[in-house]
């Protein structure tokens, strides 16, 4: 196992296990999987041998699948540090028994899973924390099954947001000492709505529309933060490695990996935080808004067939 996914793994890790324990992370997430976003048939999932691939600590992908009625998952990341929360995860539902396998594998290298072995595989979250897109795409395509599907979302290009986030904030966590010092020992729910507090008090007090406007719209933005937000947050900075492709790169992708068809979905996420403004745009990813702060968008998200 490289550096690279080591630290990805590490840090991941503690993301998750937040996450795990975040009611606003565990309800948007959990049933984040489902035929209808996937745009497959209610029961495309009984029966079907799956793989999820860069499971995660919280092994989301494979709660969604077992829930759908997959006959058995073989969930894997890079090292064995997600088995303890993975596990402790499947063996609370008592419908999941003998239906899950967790594997050690590296989706850039050889993956232990036979040729024309799985019926759908999962690759949710990963993508652009990794330098091997090509590998994983190949060896997503060895694994299948003629005719089977698989789920691939990637970070889009471009944008004011898209690059704000991707660019100019990261950039700003590894240059800039007052913000990275903010973020690694500070950043919280409170110490954010201080930050706004503070900023509501330094407002010239002069009974003006544009001064009770504002306390307003810091209110309301106080009131728009909380624990999955943080933790969008830190993925964002955090990791080693958060890399943009446009559409039109990974679709080359998936023909040099072999794949001749493919179609994008998108939906409205759920958030209840300041997120939830821009949920609509992660949908309707056309649009020229959408468009104009998040170029490909934000996430592209892809059913794949071999």
């Amino acid at each position: 196992m490289d550096n690279l996914a080591a630290n990805s793994r590490k840090i991941f890790h503690k993301i998750h296990i937040k996450q795990k324990d975040c009611k606003e992370a565990t309800h948007r997430m959990i049933n984040f999987l489902n035929t209808d976003f996937l745009k497959l048939e209610k029961d495309y999932f009984v029966g079907k041998i799956c793989a999820d691939l860069g499971c995660g600590s919280a092994a989301v992908g494979t709660v969604n699948m077992l829930n759908m009625n997959a006959k058995y998952v073989y969930l894997s990341d890079v090292n064995d540090s997600f088995f303890e929360s993975a596990r402790e995860v499947l063996n609370a539902n008592q419908e999941f028994k003998n239906r899950w396998q967790t594997n050690i594998a590296d989706a850039t290298k050889t993956l232990p899973y036979e040729d024309k072995s799985m019926d759908f595989v999962l690759a949710q979250g990963f993508f652009q924390h990794m330098e091997n897109e090509e590998k994983v795409l190949s060896e997503i395509y060895r694994i299948l099954k003629p005719g089977g599907k698989a789920y691939v979302d990637i970070v889009g290009k471009g944008g004011l947001i898209g690059n704000f986030v991707m660019k100019t904030m990261r950039d700003e966590y590894k240059n800039n000492r007052s913000f990275k010092e903010y973020i690694e020992k500070d950043l919280s729910v409170s110490s954010l709505k201080k930050v706004i507090c503070g900023m509501k008090d330094a407002i010239e007090k002069d009974d003006s529309n544009s001064y009770k406007n504002c306390v307003k719209f810091l209110d309301s933005l106080s009131d728009l933060i909380d624990e999955d937000l943080i933790l969008t947050i830190e993925d964002r900075l955090y990791a080693p490695l958060y890399r943009q492709t446009s559409e039109k790169q990974f679709i080359d992708k998936l023909k040099n990996a072999g794949f001749l068809e493919w179609y994008r979905i998108s939906r409205k996420p759920s958030y209840q935080n300041i997120r939830k403004i821009l949920a609509p745009l992660y949908e309707n990813y056309n649009s020229q808004l959408a468009k104009i702060l998040f170029g490909d968008g934000g996430v592209m998200n892809f059913v794949i067939t071999k």
